[in-house]
């Protein structure tokens, strides 16, 4: 059984309330891929205005204390839990049992007859509550990522490795794209020196030269397929040949590693 301390009470949404909310969801899933950052007139607008969502459905837990806001969730009449986050250094179970509690006794009321969330698979809290609440798990849902601007996405990534990289590489590596579609460049310059990290369309000649296709390369950076699976899969081709360990040690420095996550609020 949950136990519970009650030093938090539940109360309706008021406006301003969503400054808080963003504070709490950005500092729960910041960590997460697909993480995004959101203004007050965005989360308004994919949680607020849903045309399910009733403002009797947005329910805040404050600390009776503070009143400081340490949870919120946002359900609407499809039973569908638009998002559910909680303070990461405060009782989380207290705080997520006090919520589905009310979501559960609000989507019965308006007669709804399930109910469907979204939880992080990492976020044990969440997943022990659910538990003991009676929640099946169900398989996740598939999701299809694009890439609009393969510069920019390894320029982040780059960015978010620079040290790394600097400590381990001093290559230009060019990635050619074979199949790109007509909207997205086909050639990424990766140039890494005692000068710095640097990701371009080129300005010098290349040490390595990798060709691939789009979904191989999306799918190395996502994470989804190791350099190594799609060099024996001949999914890439890379010169010069011994070369090749250098590009699959920069291709996984460069991979994202974090598990994604989207809440339900992130759908269309």
């Amino acid at each position: 059984m949950l136990k519970k301390t009650g030093e938090f009470r539940v109360r309706s949404f008021e406006d301003g309330d969503e400054i808080e909310f963003l504070r709490l969801f950005d500092r729960m899933y910041v960590d997460y891929g697909g993480f995004t950052l959101k203004t007050p007139e965005y989360w308004r607008w994919c949680c607020l205005k849903r045309p399910d969502v009733e403002r009797e459905g947005l329910f805040v837990v404050v600390d009776k204390k503070d009143e400081n806001v340490v949870g919120y969730a946002v359900v609407g009449r499809s039973g569908n839990i638009w998002e559910l986050c909680y303070d990461l250094g405060r009782d989380g179970e207290e705080i997520v049992s006090l919520l589905l509690g009310k979501v559960t006794r609000y989507l019965e009321r308006v007669g709804t007859t399930s109910i469907s969330f979204n939880a992080p698979r990492e976020d044990h809290v969440m997943n022990h509550v659910c538990k003991e609440l009676g929640f099946a798990v169900l398989p996740p849902r598939k999701m299809f990522l694009s890439v609009l601007n393969f510069r920019e996405l390894v320029s982040l990534l780059v960015k978010s490795k620079k040290e790394d990289l600097l400590m381990r590489f001093d290559e230009v590596v060019l990635v050619k794209l074979k199949d790109a579609p007509f909207w997205v460049n086909d050639t990424v310059f990766i140039q890494i020196s005692r000068d710095g990290v640097q990701v371009g369309d080129g300005a010098q000649s290349p040490t390595i030269r990798m060709e691939t296709d789009v979904i191989t390369f999306s799918s190395l950076l996502f994470g989804i397929l190791s350099p190594f699976q799609s060099l024996i899969r001949l999914k890439l081709r890379v010169k010069p040949f011994w070369k090749t360990p250098t590009l699959l040690m920069l291709i996984s420095s460069l991979r994202m590693k974090t598990t994604w996550f989207f809440p339900l609020s992130d759908y269309g």
